[in-house]
């Protein structure tokens, strides 16, 4: 019985690792997509990204473009610098890959400072239970993300003590 509960561990063990470290896709606007209107501020609340994940930017190609632009200046002032490379697919993905504020922004003519086409996203380490504004952890398809290795290191003490 002990060599089970050994392997067992072992397994749930690999298994809390490689759990902890997918990464969620966030579709910006979900249905909406990437459009001028939306209140993309209001779309982060309750959502918490942390390195690794993916945003999706969805819009049709030739409508609108992303810019991710460093610093809070450049997100006010919806200008991206003469160097950025817009992207144009319609289907752009990121991979939120630095803790900090991340700032995004459409460059096409005033989508950005008429139409609300920005977003500004505060990213998290990976792993990190810290919650912006003791907000609810929840991921885009609004399911609480668990910390895995937590959840598998409880439920392996309750099976060692029950079968102790």
């Amino acid at each position: 019985m002990a060599s089970s509960v050994g392997v067992f561990l072992a397994i749930a063990f690999l298994a809390a690792i490689a759990t902890s470290t997918l990464a969620t896709e966030f579709v910006v606007g979900d249905d909406m997509g990437w459009t001028v209107g939306p209140d993309y501020q209001a779309w982060t609340r309750g959502k918490v990204f942390r390195v690794g994940d993916l945003l999706v930017f969805k819009y049709p190609k030739g409508a609108h473009n992303v810019h991710q632009v460093d610093g809070s200046a450049a997100f006010v002032q919806c200008a991206p610098p003469s160097t950025s490379v817009p992207l144009t697919s319609g289907n752009d993905v990121i991979a939120l890959n630095k803790t900090g504020d991340n700032f995004f922004i459409c460059g096409i003519g005033s989508h950005c400072a008429t139409g609300n086409l920005k977003l500004m996203i505060t990213v998290f380490p990976q792993g990190s239970t810290t919650l912006p504004n003791n907000t609810a952890q929840f991921s885009a398809a609004g399911f609480m993300r668990f910390d895995y290795f937590a959840w598998t290191i409880a439920a392996c003490w309750v099976l060692m003590t029950i079968l102790a």
